[in-house]
């Protein structure tokens, strides 16, 4: 999704020519996604619902246990479905607030959140997560999406900023 919207300007002939200030944004959004992601599935260490499935005889799902421990214990919550939220709600934002209000950026938010959606029902689907676990990476992702393109947009008093680095999140005041 998001690198069709570095193409954007060019296609609608717009002149809007900050194309590394989007990277660095979309960077962001997924880094922060994938960051708090991994360190709510450390925590909380949730079994994913395949691992209760009976038609799984006992040997495969020591198998599972044994090979993909982290992975059997990564339920809590949907990874995919945090960056597809984080990328959807980030594209159509981002572009809503550079082009402004229109019919193209309510079919980019259906679109995206349709698609972001589907993701989700998909992990769900399939037997790796909860609906809690699909819910709370929809709401995780969405709001890492939201937050970017906010803080990026910069009040006048300058007063938010945030840094992403690896090994590192921070948020900071200034007053």
């Amino acid at each position: 999704q998001a690198p069709i919207l570095f193409f954007i300007p060019e296609i609608l002939d717009r002149e809007w020519n900050n194309v590394f200030t989007l990277a660095v944004m979309y960077v962001n959004t997924y880094l922060l996604t994938k960051g708090i992601t991994a360190i709510t599935k450390g925590l909380s260490g949730r079994t994913r619902p395949y691992m209760y499935n009976t038609s799984l005889s006992a040997e495969k799902r020591y198998q599972l246990i044994t090979e993909e421990s982290f992975d059997v214990s990564g339920s809590f919550f949907s990874g995919h479905t945090s960056a597809a939220f984080a990328a959807a709600v980030w594209v159509a934002k981002a572009y809503e607030d550079i082009y402004g209000k229109s019919i193209w950026s309510k079919l980019i938010w259906i679109a995206s959140l349709t698609t972001a959606s589907y993701a989700g029902y998909c992990r769900y689907r399939c037997g790796e997560h909860y609906p809690s676990d699909v819910i709370a990476g929809a709401l995780v992702g969405g709001a890492i999406g939201y937050a970017v393109t906010l803080i990026h947009k910069r009040n006048i008093n300058n007063k938010y900023d945030y840094h992403v680095k690896p090994g590192m999140i921070g948020f900071s005041y200034y007053f």
